[in-house]
C-alpha cells in the first residue's frame, strides 16, 4: 500500500497497536478511520495536549449532523472562521 501524501489535521489512523491523531496535515502510512474537530496540538494552552500517553480515548460513529452539533458545542459555536478550520 501507498502511504499518502496528505491527510489533513485531525485524521485519526491506527496501525497494528497504535492509533494516531495528526496535529497538522501531513503524510501518513495509517489506515485512516476519521477526523476529529478537537485541536490535539496548541503551544498557547497548559497543558498543550488535550490527551496524554495513557489516556483512554473512545471512538464512534457519528452522522454529519451530529459532528457538526458537537464541533459546535465544543469550539463555543463557532462556524468556518474557527481557527480550526484555517
Amino acid at each position: 500500500a501507498t502511504p499518502r501524501t496528505r491527510l489533513p489535521a485531525g485524521s485519526v489512523g491506527m496501525a497494528n497497536a497504535q492509533a494516531v491523531v495528526l496535529p497538522m496535515d501531513q503524510p501518513s502510512g495509517f489506515h485512516y478511520l476519521g477526523r476529529t474537530f478537537v485541536r490535539m496540538y496548541d503551544p498557547q494552552r497548559f497543558p498543550p495536549t488535550p490527551i496524554r500517553a495513557g489516556d483512554f480515548v473512545e471512538c464512534y460513529p457519528v452522522t454529519e449532523a451530529e459532528a457538526l452539533e458537537w464541533k459546535g458545542r465544543f469550539l463555543g459555536e463557532c462556524q468556518s472562521d474557527c481557527p480550526e478550520n484555517s
